[in-house]
């Protein structure tokens, strides 16, 4: 794993125990180094590597991904 493939992940906090995620996360080469819960907009906060990250230069800041859920289907997206 190339630790200048780092991303961020917000999950909505309803998805979170579905296979759909986990699958997700398997299919992304997901390693999270920090997860934390956001309550105040009820999402969890996921930073980690992945593979499928675009590489990072040293100081850039973290891109942000998302990981929608909608009819038992998970899509995952760079957010800029």
């Amino acid at each position: 794993m190339k630790k200048e493939r780092l991303g961020k992940l917000y999950v909505d906090a309803k998805i979170i125990e579905s296979k759909e995620f986990a699958n997700a996360l398997a299919l992304l080469k997901f390693v999270p180094v920090r997860v934390e819960m956001l309550w105040y907009i009820n999402r969890f906060e996921y930073i980690g590597y992945s593979e499928l990250f675009k590489p990072l230069r040293r100081g850039a800041i973290t891109p942000t991904y998302e990981i929608e859920y909608s009819d038992n289907h998970i899509t995952v997206h760079l957010k800029e």
